[in-house]
């Protein structure tokens, strides 16, 4: 025998068909010519996964040369997606090319993930598959944007692009819902879905999507959804009706949807069909989140309401930047915003009109301010932890006043730890101390307290604290577990505990789910600053939706990784610095005004926060 014919027929039966084969054998099947060229390569250094093995390719039309930066397809369960008996992609991008119905685009084709057996001989392997495409949380789209795409964008040169809506993720089954989960959690990288059968029924908790979808703020994100009236039935649920709901929520909330039934499987010929008309209405150019004719949008009593809309990538606007770390952010009874910038032990107190461009000292040469709030009499409140720079001062921390007027310092409290304050109507100033798991009250017209009687706070690291309205309520947050507490507060001022009253949003698979700052609005409604974003509930603790934090557009973090044993440097796209600040400040106080790490963003709502100060309740 040849020995070439020997060692080609070793390879295929161990590896089987080489990917350029199944580029050339898919274009030949449907009657083109492909031009590509298909890379393969094995992916061993995730962050994300660590200790996992992904197979990949990555296919490469010819035409991408002409057009730069280029569409990105990804396709999970990716060798299903190459075999000339399935789909056969490569074949249906050239075909959707030649024909002028698709610009060329780069497809990535990814496998699960397969993790080496602990006690099992050498070679054996197990799928991490489940894991990887039925957990819901950020992790999958997090092993795209900051392990992969950089991978193949630097190893192989492609220019792809950063337009949301030029960036497809598909799959079927298990790998629809990991399609649709990496979208959702991250809207401005990816903002199209083919979802096929996806499994959203209780496996790892995709069951709970469509309730999410109607209480979460639209997310500009274009889906194709499709589902077979013959699918499972199992344990887990119903396949079929899953997606039905699915759809539903999506169509209830105004998404940029389309529905297809399918009756029995499709042939491999009628699916790569299908598939590729799926291709070409995600990727057409009409603006991202424009629904169709005759939709329904969403219901005015929905979350959808409490915030404009237009389907961009980030309502947000930023109005603040390269200040260090702001923070604390309050308002005036006029809406001014006030801000400070925290420098090691030392503060500056900013003012921000709302009309105005950029931020004037108002205080200078404060101690670290951990919150501030104005109360009903005008004056300032603020948290300080610890002594300014170089006082010889040995109070750990305190409670201060400033008099609007000629801008003097007093001190209400010392020998306290400050995390958070809020003052209420009747002239109280309750607060949170973070590492001793209390919370404490003291008037605020008293002059250099000594320290007050605390209380336990419930739930372990209390952080931020909100009264409402009427000050009769008041809830704090907690670092530790998966709820705020609520207090009733006393005529005397003294506190008397409800326990946990608003239920966060978390994953099914996560450990803890905490909020960080808490406001509330004139109607009653608690606004909760969280890991999820910003979380709304009704008076009565019932969840009503959620807002996205802010984005910051093209920022990106460079690090380390290792390829084939060389260490070089990759770049990747991330958020802002997670959020742990917000108020309402503004006309009427119904813009939201959220502390981005040096950063400070804004957003109207149709609603208005309420101000202490001038008696405005």
């Amino acid at each position: 025998m040849n020995p070439f014919t020997l060692i080609l027929g070793c390879w295929i039966l161990i590896i089987g068909w080489p990917p350029l084969y199944l580029a050339g054998a898919a274009a030949e099947a449907n009657g083109t010519a492909s031009a590509g060229r298909m890379e393969s390569f094995v992916f061993t250094n995730s962050v994300v996964f660590p200790g996992t093995r992904h197979e990949c390719w990555v296919y490469v039309p010819a035409a991408t040369a002409a057009v730069s930066p280029a569409a990105l397809l990804v396709f999970q369960d990716g060798e299903t997606y190459l075999k000339p008996t399935g789909t056969a992609v490569p074949g249906w991008l050239e075909r959707l090319f030649t024909e002028g119905g698709l610009e060329p685009a780069v497809a990535l084709f990814i496998n699960p993930g397969e993790i080496a057996e602990d006690g099992k001989p050498a070679g054996r392997v197990k799928s991490d598959r489940s894991r990887e495409y039925d957990s819901l949380g950020k992790r999958y789209a997090l092993f795209l944007l900051e392990d992969l795409i950089p991978q193949i964008t630097n190893r192989f040169a492609l220019n792809v692009s950063e337009d949301p809506r030029k960036r497809v993720l598909v799959g079927r089954g298990s790998g629809g819902t990991c399609a649709f989960t990496a979208a959702w959690e991250r809207p401005n990288f990816f903002g199209g879905v083919i979802c096929q059968d996806g499994e959203f029924v209780n496996i790892r908790g995709g069951d709970a999507y469509p309730d999410w979808i109607r209480r979460t703020e639209p997310k500009p994100i274009r889906v194709y959804l499709e589902a077979r009236k013959d699918d499972a039935d199992s344990a887990s649920g119903r396949r079929w009706r899953a997606n039905q709901d699915l759809m539903h929520a999506l169509n209830s909330m105004g998404y940029d949807l389309r529905w297809r039934e399918v009756g029995d499987s499709p042939g491999s010929g009628e699916a790569g069909q299908v598939l590729g008309d799926a291709i070409r209405w995600v990727l057409r150019s009409d603006p991202a989140g424009k629904a169709e004719e005759g939709r329904p949008r969403h219901s005015e009593s929905s979350v959808a309401a409490l915030v404009p809309n237009t389907g961009l990538t980030n309502e947000w606007e930023q109005v603040v930047e390269r200040m260090g770390r702001t923070w604390a952010p309050c308002s005036d009874a006029e809406g001014n915003l006030y801000f400070n910038n925290q420098n090691f032990d030392t503060s500056l107190i900013y003012r921000l009109e709302h009309d105005q461009k950029f931020p004037t000292v108002w205080l200078a040469r404060m101690p670290k301010i951990q919150d501030m709030e104005f109360g009903a009499d005008g004056w300032l409140y603020a948290a300080v932890q610890g002594a300014s720079r170089g006082s010889n001062s040995t109070n750990s921390g305190r409670i201060i006043a400033i008099n609007p007027t000629n801008q003097v310092v007093e001190t209400i409290v010392t020998n306290v730890e400050p995390w958070a304050i809020t003052v209420s109507p009747a002239g109280w100033i309750y607060f949170t101390e973070y590492r001793s798991n209390l919370l404490g009250g003291v008037p605020a017209r008293g002059r250099d307290l000594a320290r007050p009687r605390m209380q336990a706070a419930g739930d372990s690291t209390p952080l931020g604290l909100a009264l409402s309205p009427d000050g009769r309520q008041l809830v704090v947050c907690s670092q530790n577990g998966f709820a705020a507490q609520a207090w009733t507060v006393q005529d005397d001022g003294s506190l008397q505990g409800l326990g946990k009253w608003l239920n966060l949003r978390s994953n099914p698979d996560a450990s803890s789910a905490f909020a960080y700052a808490v406001n509330s609005d004139v109607t009653g409604r608690w606004w909760l600053l969280s890991e999820a974003g910003l979380e709304i509930f009704e008076p009565d603790g019932t969840p009503f939706g959620l807002i996205s934090r802010p984005w910051v557009p093209g920022s990106s973090l460079a690090r380390q990784q290792a390829t084939n044993g060389v260490l070089r440097s990759v770049t990747r796209p991330t958020v802002s610095p997670l959020s742990m600040a917000f108020t309402f400040a503004g006309p009427d106080h119904s813009w939201l005004y959220v502390c981005t790490g040096d950063r400070i963003h804004r957003r109207r709502t149709s609603s208005q926060g309420f101000a202490t100060v001038a008696g405005k309740r």
